[in-house]
């Protein structure tokens, strides 16, 4: 339509025209979308370019789709940009395609700049807004490139383009197919050789057709501003450009800015950098602050102040998460304001891409016990067709009653279409409760749960039925481990008659203690004898499923072996070390003298306990004590005695160590 409009003979192709037969390719408004990475058609416009062919590209809807281009050109596109249409821009360069203006600063539809440019571009125009290129012009090969961000054709068939703007591209399109390179001012006559004598037509911008009689000469005063034609014969054989030849000329502002970003496509989550360019033309010294607005919080918020001197330039990189995802992409705008007073605004924006990680778990085991190492083993696959810089990761465990025991985030790159493994270490505590615990892990677009077990310790205890005695009794204890996981905290304690005992073992599963216990009774008597046992085997641990932890007490009430005659039992402890119980039994009152000897059979000490009544003495607190002391109070050596007790008609001597 917008060509049939401007009077340009055209022709529609589906593939790649051949140079020979159409020597100017123009690529339409949005028409590369999904071409960025084709390289059969990168190919092609390569190969139409270098044998001469002038291409010519409107705006893109997004700035990596100009990669198609020859010439690795990099920009922005109408989905990241704000348009603008009143002074969009200014004819940066002098050039025939501006035959038409009228005025320096353009009144058309723009939307999007460029960044990246190759080395020999000649920038055309550029946005008023940024001052950043919006038409580039460079060869490539034997042919030329021609882009912009420029979308006439698009708004051409909406009813949206201007005069200006129609009158542009029309000279556009002239100056690609005759390459005019004759240039002169309006309203000057011109004297144009044409090696012709004869009658020649020419063609004013407006298509009115104007007859000469010439020889070898065209003399013409002409008015209207744009690209002329002379015809000879129905044939165009020679072109000229009737121009105001304009160019910025003017100075620039005090400050000068811009806003860019590393690409137009950003993943969803991720931290996206800026850049800010910030420029002091002016003599003074400025300070210049800069807010920002996201999609993402939905406010402005302070990004920083900056003083730039005199003539002095400075690049800011700022780091921010935005958009939320949906057609419209992300969005970003900043303000700028000089020494207070506002300067302006820009925006960018893109195409938010959500990304795709799929996280796998494998444990070393399925079964841990306390104070085992946890290794979890975790797998992340890019999905996505991009790559991810700063991806979040996290990983938790929770023990049975969802308390977080292990808790970590961290952030991974990876490349498009890749897979990365991480490795993770948690070691169990050893009040760790029986159960089954969750391992989580989370990335910017997926979880996956597994579990292992922690498994509950089970023990048993039986003993084999006895008799007390007089003297040394034993009891075995069978303790048996009834679970699955060896028990390595197992605690077994022991009172009787005073005196106790405690020990700690190991057990594996289905394995099986015989604990023997021996204990001597110097005598018994009539009356209860009480022996309690306790088996402790998960100290320190809560209860679990509601069972509280097992601890096994019982009391065992022995058969009793009685005794009717007097005596002399063995001292207590034996070896002695620091004193000593010397027990005895009478079997009626008596006066009661102990005399102890050393192994020459000298006295050492003598202890006068008195009169007596019958009874059983081996408690400690009715038993003969003896401090390990001689008559003088003097400490005995270490060495063999012997004890002497008289009772009445009663003798008896025993034997004792002394440690």
């Amino acid at each position: 339509m917008l060509l049939q409009r401007l009077g340009i003979k055209y022709a529609v192709h589906t593939n790649m025209p051949k140079y020979d037969e159409h020597p100017v390719f123009i690529i339409p408004s949005g028409a590369l979308m999904g071409k960025e990475d084709s390289l059969v058609f990168k190919e092609e416009l390569e190969k139409y370019a270098k044998q001469g062919g002038t291409i010519i590209c409107f705006s893109q809807q997004y700035g990596e789709e100009f990669k198609a281009l020859p010439g690795n050109l990099g920009g922005y596109g109408w989905r990241e940009d704000q348009s603008c249409w009143t002074n969009a821009g200014y004819i940066e360069t002098s050039h025939p395609i501006f035959a038409s203006s009228e005025n320096l600063y353009l009144t058309a539809n723009i939307d999007g700049y460029f960044q990246d440019l190759p080395d020999n571009s000649t920038t055309l125009i550029t946005r008023t807004k940024n001052r950043m290129p919006a038409m580039l012009m460079y060869p490539y090969g034997n042919g030329t490139i021609i882009v912009t961000t420029l979308f006439t054709d698009w708004s051409f068939a909406r009813n949206q383009t201007t005069n200006q703007e129609l009158k542009l591209i029309k000279d556009l399109l002239l100056w690609t197919k005759y390459r005019t390179d004759k240039v002169f001012p309006p309203n000057k006559e011109i004297n144009l050789p044409i090696n012709i004598d004869g009658i020649v037509n020419t063609i004013d911008p407006n298509n009115n057709i104007a007859t000469y009689t010439t020889q070898g000469t065209l003399t013409i005063i002409p008015q209207t501003l744009g690209i002329w034609r002379v015809l000879y014969s129905n044939t165009i054989i020679d072109t000229f450009a009737i121009s105001h030849n304009l160019s910025y000329k003017g100075t620039l502002p005090d400050i000068t800015y811009s806003l860019t970003s590393e690409t137009d496509v950003l993943i969803e989550g991720e931290p996206a950098t800026f850049t800010f360019y910030l420029k002091n033309n002016s003599p003074g010294t400025r300070t210049i602050r800069i807010d920002a607005y996201t999609d993402t919080e939905m406010g402005w918020s302070y990004v920083g102040t900056f003083t730039l001197y005199p003539l002095s330039s400075l690049t800011y990189y700022y780091k921010r998460v935005v958009g939320r995802g949906g057609v419209l992409g992300w969005r970003f705008f900043a303000r700028f304001y000089s020494d207070g007073k506002y300067l302006g605004m820009m925006a960018l924006g893109g195409r938010l891409i959500p990304p795709k990680v799929i996280p796998t778990i494998t444990l070393s085991r399925n079964t841990f016990l306390p104070k085992d190492e946890v290794q979890i083993n975790l797998n992340l696959s890019n999905t996505t067709p991009f790559d991810l810089k700063e991806t979040p990761i996290s990983i938790s465990i929770q023990d049975p009653n969802n308390n977080t025991i292990f808790s970590t985030d961290t952030t991974i790159s990876l490349a498009s279409n890749t897979s990365a493994s991480l490795s993770y270490f948690q070691i169990l505590k050893e009040e760790s409760i029986p159960g089954v615990y969750k391992v989580t892990a989370k990335t910017i677009s997926d979880s996956v749960v597994t579990y292992f077990t922690v498994p509950e310790k089970k023990v048993s205890i039986s003993y084999e039925p006895f008799t007390i005695k007089q003297g040394t009794n034993t009891i075995v204890f069978n303790i048996k481990n009834t679970g699955i996981i060896p028990t390595d905290d197992l605690g077994f304690r022991i009172w009787d008659l005073g005196f106790g005992t405690f020990t700690y073992s190991a057990l594996e599963p289905n394995g099986v203690i015989s604990i023997f216990y021996n204990f001597y009774l110097p005598e018994i008597t009539f009356g209860t004898y009480t022996l309690s046992y306790e088996l402790d085997y998960a100290r320190n641990q809560p209860p679990l499923s509601g069972t509280e932890i097992v601890r096994v007490i019982n009391t065992i009430n022995p058969q009793i072996e009685l005794v009717k005659v007097s005596a002399l039992l063995q001292s207590y402890p034996n070896p002695a070390e620091n004193s000593c119980y010397i027990p005895f039994k009478l079997a009626n009152d008596s006066n009661i003298e102990l005399t102890i000897y050393n192994i020459l059979g000298q006295k050492v000490r003598t202890i006068k306990v008195g009169q007596r009544k019958k009874g059983l003495y081996t408690q400690k607190d009715r038993a003969i004590f003896w401090n390990l002391k001689n008559d003088s109070g003097q400490q005995v050596s270490k060495g063999l005695y012997f004890y002497q007790l008289k009772a009445g008609e009663f003798y008896a001597i025993k034997a004792m160590v002394v440690k």
